[in-house]
């Protein structure tokens, strides 16, 4: 992954409202692919918060009222 990839990436992320709306996302790296969701509100100026799933775990199992709660204020 390079520096503008994430560059890329990060001018790409307009503010979504919710987890279940938010595109599904993917980036290589070292010829592993992973796959995210960015979304939130953009206009607070904290930094994001990067949510790691368990072993065998995917993007829907985390619970929407829970991680839009988080990302309204992120």
């Amino acid at each position: 992954m390079s520096a503008s990839d994430v560059e890329q990436n990060t001018r790409a992320s307009a503010s979504t409202g919710s987890q279940l709306t938010a595109e599904n996302r993917e980036m290589e790296v070292d010829g592993d692919t992973l796959v995210y969701r960015r979304f939130g509100n953009d206009q607070t100026g904290a930094p994001p918060l990067v949510f790691l799933q368990h072993f065998r775990g995917n993007l829907d199992f985390w619970d929407p009222w829970l991680i839009d709660s988080v990302a309204a204020s992120r």
